[in-house]
């Protein structure tokens, strides 16, 4: 063969390499977060959007409905903050008249072992909810 084909040849694999390598690199990165179905929003929007619906009279606070004599509703809206406890969830939700006990429901929690599942997020509970329900609710 002769030298000035093999001098081409291997300039060609030069030149044909380096376009490969700069189409490559123009390719967007992959996102390495994962994807989830749940739909975030900031502490911010979710106060913003709980005052305007209480605006609108789509919602109203518990001592607000007692003022006006009213029944208490088929369900309650209660926000779980991330990383909150178990004994913190049962508060809340004595609070809120879910549940009568909230030692009990404290330890059904954690005997279930699922004080790590505890679920952050805005949730609709019926009053009628048993603890085991509402347990499945927030951790599933």
């Amino acid at each position: 063969m002769n030298r000035l084909f093999l001098f081409g040849l291997g300039t060609g694999l030069m030149v044909t390499s380096l376009i490969v390598f700069g189409l490559l690199s123009m390719q967007p990165k992959d996102n390495k977060e994962p994807v989830t179905n749940e739909i975030m929003i900031s502490e911010e929007d979710l106060q913003q959007r709980i005052s305007e619906a209480r605006d609108e009279g789509r919602i109203q606070g518990r001592k607000e409905m007692e003022q006006q004599n009213q029944n208490l509703p088929e369900s309650v809206f209660i926000y779980i903050s991330k990383g909150i406890t178990s004994d913190e969830v049962s508060e809340l939700l004595t609070q809120a008249k879910l549940i009568e006990d909230e030692t009990d429901f404290a330890d059904l929690i954690k005997s279930r072992d699922d004080e790590r599942k505890i679920k952050a997020g805005l949730y609709e509970i019926s009053v009628s909810l048993t603890d085991e329900e509402i347990a499945n609710l927030i951790t599933n």
